[in-house]
């Protein structure tokens, strides 16, 4: 109902119950136009709703219907629709209006990806990836924000068509026309990602090999097959037969193939010697010669020995004897050969000298003598060690005699050498005699009892110099100490005194 419907509406209303009230009741008034109702769903674009529809009257008291029968204070209108839809009010006192109509576009439902197709959200793509979408109310597609070609397809269903062909991740989105959206993130690749080669065919010398990739992401498959150069790789051959130069100095392989007779090859040889048993002054000598191919990775080889190392001139001589004169000026080393015996030479040594041991006056020098000889290279040499140096004389120095004395002892005469230590009774050193028998005893002094002064005699002098000893007033010589100690006991005390004092009485000291 528009706004001037409603005024009137108003006013009618108004006079209405006015009249009701002033007059007596006769016949029910005509019923009020209830027909305005409440919308209520979730708005999408354009006038469109992207839920169920709640159809609710206006007017207080009211009621709705869609069939004009079964009366509820609303009704819902479920399902995706575009076309009008009826319904029926009655008002607060019973009184129903005629059919009414109004229009609802319903979407309730996103687009979707046609049935079957291989495009998807999180689909990892090669090259080019297609979609297919079903969608009635369809509006728009958009890759990466931007507006993209399509194509329409009515034939069963409503679906829409669309390729994406530019290497990198992507965003799709759908779009109906209610603002209902269908998002799929995906990625192209630039090329096809192969998964591992796989063998389908064995390969041989005579059979070309297969083997297929697949792409993790795709069907796409790629085959490939053996050439020629890897079937030449792939023969089964036999041991080589090698063919030799007398010499040794070349040498070739022949080679046949197990699978065929008529696949064969013969390789030249890389040649390589060494001696193994050298040439001695008897015996020529051994070169080992190696012939080496290598065929599909693998090495063969052969060996050759030939006697071709002309006999040696040098010999296997052993260790040399020496041969010396008796005062080591001259020497001669004999040397025989360990091949043979009768092979042998004698060589006059050059002979070296030097002093290994000075001579003394007590022993002769010694000399080192070294003879030394070469033989093919290598030094040989001997040493031989002689007592040549005659004793150097001695240096001696003379000792004047000393007479001996109470308290120390003396010596004789002699002479002693600065060099060995050894005493001599004359000049020449001829007469050795030890340093034990130049000494001259100690005088042995006698000692009288009770003399402690040692004037020769005892008297109260003597007892008196003893208490001043004790007293610590006089100090005595080793001589006066043991005059002095009467009773032997090794102490000078008052007793020694007394008894001193005895003594010249004549009274026993016993």
């Amino acid at each position: 109902m528009n706004a001037s419907f409603k005024k009137v509406f108003s006013v009618l209303l108004c006079f209405s119950i006015l009249a009701t009230l002033m007059a007596p009741a006769v016949s029910a008034a005509p019923a009020a136009d209830v027909t305005d109702i409440s919308v209520e769903g979730t708005q999408g674009n354009d006038g469109w709703y992207t839920s169920d529809v709640t159809l609710t009257p206006v007017a207080p008291g009211s009621l709705i219907s869609s069939n004009g029968s079964d009366w509820q204070q609303s009704i819902v209108v479920k399902g995706d629709r575009t076309s009008p839809f009826t319904y029926y009010l009655k008002d607060a006192d019973g009184q129903e209006s005629g059919a009414e109509k109004i229009t609802l576009k319903i979407d309730k439902t996103a687009p979707r990806i046609r049935s079957g197709s291989a495009f998807k959200d999180g689909g990892i793509y090669c090259k080019t990836v297609s979609g297919g979408i079903v969608e009635e109310y369809f509006d728009k597609i958009l890759v990466d924000g931007e507006p993209i070609r399509y194509t329409q397809d009515d034939y069963d269903e409503i679906k829409y068509y669309f390729t994406i062909n530019t290497a990198g991740s992507h965003t799709v989105e759908v779009y109906d026309k209610a603002g209902n959206v269908l998002t799929a993130n995906i990625t192209v690749n630039e090329d096809h990602v192969y998964g591992d080669l796989v063998q389908t065919k064995a390969p041989s010398c005579t059979v070309r090999g297969n083997w297929e990739k697949q792409c993790i992401y795709c069907i796409h498959k790629v085959i490939i097959s053996s050439t020629d150069a890897e079937m030449d790789q792939l023969h089964d051959w036999n041991e080589p037969t090698f063919e030799w130069a007398e010499d040794g100095s070349s040498a070739t392989a022949s080679f046949t193939c197990n699978n065929s007779e008529l696949h064969a090859k013969t390789l030249d040889a890389e040649i390589t010697s060494e001696v193994v048993t050298p040439a001695t002054c008897v015996e020529p000598g051994e070169t080992k010669y190696t012939a080496t191919v290598e065929l599909q990775g693998q090495t063969y080889t052969d060996e050759k020995i030939i006697k071709d190392i002309p006999i040696s001139a040098e010999h296997a001589w052993e260790e040399p004897q020496f041969v010396w004169a008796n005062d080591g000026s001259l020497a001669y080393a004999e040397f025989v050969c360990g091949n043979s015996s009768e092979h042998n030479k004698s060589v006059v040594a050059e002979v070296t000298s030097e002093v290994v041991k000075a001579a003394t006056c007590t022993e002769p020098g010694e000399t080192k003598y070294t003879a030394t000889v070469e033989m093919q290279g290598q030094t040989y040499t001997d040493v031989k060690i002689i007592k040549d140096i005659p004793a150097i004389a001695h240096s001696l120095t003379k000792v004047d005699a000393t007479q001996a004395s109470e308290t120390k002892e003396g010596n004789i005469e002699y002479y002693i050498c600065g060099d060995c230590k050894k005493a001599f009774l004359d000049a020449e050193g001829k007469t050795e005699i030890s340093l034990e028998d130049t000494v001259l005893p100690k005088v042995e002094v006698k000692v009288v009892k009770g003399d402690a002064n040692a004037d020769g005699k005892v008297g109260i002098v003597d007892a008196k110099l003893v208490l001043k000893y004790v007293a610590q007033m006089q100090t005595l010589s080793d001589k006066e100490y043991k005059a002095a100690d009467m009773n032997n006991d090794g102490n000078v005390t008052v007793v020694d005194a007394k008894l001193i004092l005895k003594l010249i009485a004549g009274i026993n000291n016993a």
